[in-house]
């Protein structure tokens, strides 16, 4: 979540269904066809920095999506590969300021046109979890306010599967009923945060990246320029469940 942050209180709720908004205009944008039914889907092996949209091959990503029938809900697999300063993340607890360093991160809403309401998932290495309903007013991320979410009373269920010393593997099951009743179409992105340098570690201040000290990658970029910003919710790609 970088730049663009969200502020609010911190308060855990069980999460309501998502208003709807207007409609934007059609926007050539990436869509994921996941099936009830069907094997994993692979949806990315290399994310691409935010800010341009160039490819960024020398940090691998892999992402891959699969639906389960009995809890309704959607299992994100994914591995960040080149990342050697992964001992240097700090943040152990949910619900901190954990984009201030390594994170993986998905954004996932029901709403329809630019979302004005999307919940935030992040994970770290530590397995920390970061969940949150975002309302972003302008679309911009410059006036965001949050609502953190209960992980547990929401069900939602986190694990690091695998931790290398430069790499790190995950896995989200996310249900969707946090998001509302039942829909075939949801929009979504995925990010990630990676330290490109060695940090000061101080166990009272905690280092956070900088434009020029970590990479910020996205699935869909949302071409922000300079400064890195994820919440760009135009740039939701599309997901289809189909039957």
């Amino acid at each position: 979540m970088p730049k663009n942050k969200c502020k609010g209180p911190a308060l855990a709720i069980a999460a309501t269904p998502l208003p709807m908004a207007a409609s934007a205009n059609a926007q050539e944008l990436p869509q994921i066809n996941l099936s009830k039914s069907g094997a994993p889907v692979t949806i990315a092996n290399n994310f691409s920095l935010t800010t341009s949209g160039k490819n960024a091959p020398n940090y691998g990503t892999q992402v891959s999506l699969s639906y389960d029938t009995k809890t309704q809900s959607l299992n994100i697999n994914f591995t960040n590969q080149n990342d050697p300063h992964i001992k240097q993340n700090q943040y152990v607890e949910n619900n901190t300021k954990m984009w201030n360093q390594e994170v993986f991160e998905m954004f996932i809403t029901a709403e329809t046109g630019t979302p004005k309401h999307y919940v935030e998932i992040e994970i770290n290495p530590n397995n920390a979890l970061f969940s949150a309903l975002v309302f972003n007013k302008n679309g911009k991320g410059t006036e965001n306010s949050l609502l953190y979410l209960d992980s547990v009373a929401n069900a939602i269920t986190h694990s690091i599967t695998s931790k290398t010393e430069n790499s790190w593997s995950g896995v989200i099951n996310f249900p969707l009923s946090i998001l509302g009743a039942p829909s075939k179409k949801y929009q979504i992105n995925f990010f990630r945060v990676v330290s490109l340098e060695t940090h000061n570690i101080d166990a009272t201040n905690f280092w956070e990246c900088t434009n020029t000290s970590c990479a910020y990658l996205a699935w869909n970029p949302t071409l922000s320029g300079a400064t890195p910003a994820f919440h760009l919710p135009k740039y939701f790609g599309r997901l289809n469940i189909v039957d």
